[in-house]
C-alpha cells in the first residue's frame, strides 16, 4: 500500500498524457494538473487502487496455495510448475479485481463526474451495458 500511495501521481500522469491532448511532456501535465486541479488531482481514484490491493493479494495466494496442492508430487519442484501456477494464479487475481481497476481510471481522469467511489462503480457499470 505504502509503494501504491508513493508512486500514484506517476500512475495518474501516465494516464493523463495518453488521454489528454495538447501536452508534450510529463512536466506540462504535471504543471497543468497543479494549476487547474489542485494538489488532490494527483490522487484521483487512490481509494479503489487501496481497496483492490488486498482482494487482489487474496485471491493470488489463494489460487496459487490451491494449485501448487493440485500439482503431481513428480512437477511440485520444477521451476516451470512455479511460473506456471504463479502466471494462472496472477491472471485469475487480476480478471477478479479488474472491475476497481476500471472504476479507478474512471477517477483519475479530468472532469471525472465521480467524486466517491460508490459513486463511480454503478456509473462505470451503466457505460459499459
Amino acid at each position: 500500500m505504502t509503494s501504491t500511495l508513493v508512486t500514484y501521481p506517476l500512475d495518474v500522469l501516465q494516464l493523463r498524457l495518453a488521454v489528454q491532448s495538447g501536452h508534450n511532456t510529463l512536466s506540462q501535465v504535471a504543471l497543468n494538473m497543479l494549476r487547474e486541479e489542485g494538489l488532490a488531482s494527483f490522487y484521483g481514484g487512490l481509494g479503489p487502487s487501496l481497496v483492490a490491493i488486498a482482494p487482489y493479494i487474496a485471491v493470488n495466494f489463494c489460487v496459487f496455495d490451491l494449485m501448487k496442492k493440485s500439482v503431481p508430487e513428480k512437477y511440485k519442484n520444477r521451476p516451470e510448475t512455479s511460473l506456471a501456477t504463479a502466471l494462472l494464479s496472477a491472471t485469475f487475481a487480476t480478471l477478479m479485481c479488474y472491475p476497481l481497476d476500471t472504476v479507478r481510471r474512471q477517477m483519475q481522469m479530468k472532469g471525472t463526474p465521480y467524486n466517491t467511489v460508490f459513486d463511480a462503480i454503478p456509473g462505470s457499470y451503466a457505460s459499459i451495458a
